[in-house]
């Protein structure tokens, strides 16, 4: 596998049609970034929605032939405070609302010898496939943390949101990890509550940039 970063010290990136995840430890983000690596067929257990990478326009899904066209895949409860961010001027980069409960996912990587397992976690099984590359299967833990990144033009303020915490290249919060998929969704609720206030009494860089 041709990584870009050291191993488990940053990202994994893996294409999926036209959008990508960011692999991390016991977490999958979405995002706009042109990745490193490809995927196959992926299996999510996750709630999504749809957000518009121009308008930001958001949507649960559609049944109608390419109108996801320019659409990507986004954690549901994170959306709106995605959208509120990016339509002041805040433009995010890839991000995860946190989720009560596994994901199993099935990744191809380029085989160079290096042991899955060396690189992430949870890894179920490896398959060789007839172009060189590997077949993956992994199950990640549910996600116990919440993590926006942006561009690195944007200057955030200096007081994150309430419990949250702020990062090099974004913000992100965490909270205890628990077992019991019911507090997981009342602690991912509680925290894209705060998030929204926040985003909604940002300035609005859209109008200082037209000033």
């Amino acid at each position: 596998m041709k990584a870009e970063a050291p191993l488990w010290a940053g990202p994994l990136h893996f294409q999926i049609s036209d959008y990508s995840l960011f692999l991390l430890p016991e977490m999958l983000y979405t995002c706009f970034e042109k990745p490193h690596f490809k995927t196959d067929d992926l299996e999510r257990c996750r709630s999504m929605a749809y957000m518009h990478s121009k308008t930001f326009d958001i949507i649960f899904n559609s049944n109608i032939d390419g109108y996801l066209d320019g659409y990507f895949e986004i954690d549901d409860y994170i959306a709106k405070p995605v959208q509120i961010l990016n339509h002041k001027g805040y433009k995010t980069k890839f991000c995860c609302s946190g989720h009560p409960y596994d994901t199993v996912n099935e990744i191809s990587m380029e085989d160079d010898g290096t042991d899955p397992h060396e690189l992430m976690p949870g890894v179920l099984s490896i398959e060789p496939l007839p172009n060189g590359w590997l077949k993956v299967l992994v199950r990640q833990a549910m996600d116990c943390e919440a993590y926006i990144s942006f561009d690195p033009e944007v200057t955030l303020p200096e007081q994150p949101p309430e419990g949250w915490y702020k990062v090099p290249d974004g913000i992100r919060r965490r909270w205890p990890h628990d077992n019991d998929p019911l507090v997981c969704m009342q602690n991912v609720y509680a925290a894209m509550k705060d998030l929204t206030v926040w985003a909604e009494g940002l300035p609005d860089l859209t109008h200082l940039d037209n000033q």
